[in-house]
Order: structure tokens, then C-alpha cells, then sequence
């Protein structure tokens, strides 16, 4: 299964694997902006929040093989992007 991250603004949607999504919420800062994630039941994030959410991922190290082996790096780039250019989003 997958988690969709629609976008507010004008910024790419993403979709990620449940166990890549839940791996970056509950191990970075993250969590605490939004909730635990243990389901994929619907997320709503204001632009205010979605910036936090880039922040607290700046000093998060993925773990080896999060996003894809080898590219955990361009993973956290990509999210990063995301966050700071979706004027908010929602999950489903």
C-alpha cells in the first residue's frame, strides 16, 4: 500500500510506500508536528506546518535502505522540495 501526499500549491504529488512514509514520520521531529503515523488514515497540514515538517528533516539522518538502497540522500532532497513548496498538503 501507499501513502498520496497532495499537494496545496503547485507542487509535484508524491507517493510513497506506508513503511517509507512511517519510517520518516516517526523517527524525525515530524511526529511531533503531526502525529504518530501507524495507519494511513488521512493527514490535513497547513503551509505553516508543512515548512516545520522541512525543518525538523533537515538534521534527520535516514536509515540505510529508507526510500531505496543507496539513495536514502535523494530521498530526504526530494521530501524536503515537497515540504517546502506545497503550501500545505493532505494525505490519502
Amino acid at each position: 500500500m501507499s501513502v498520496e501526499l497532495e499537494p496545496k500549491g503547485d507542487a509535484y504529488e508524491i507517493g510513497l510506500a506506508n513503511g517509507t512514509w512511517f519510517t520518516m514520520v516517526n523517527t524525525s521531529g515530524i511526529k511531533d508536528l503531526i502525529g504518530e503515523q501507524k495507519f494511513t488514515d488521512p493527514v490535513h497540514v497547513d503551509a505553516e506546518t508543512a515548512l516545520k515538517c522541512a525543518d525538523a528533516l533537515e538534521d534527520w539522518t535516514p536509515p540505510k535502505g529508507w526510500f531505496s538502497e543507496g539513495k536514502e540522500g535523494e530521498g530526504k532532497e526530494m521530501m524536503l522540495e515537497f515540504f517546502k513548496t506545497c503550501e500545505g498538503f493532505e494525505t490519502r
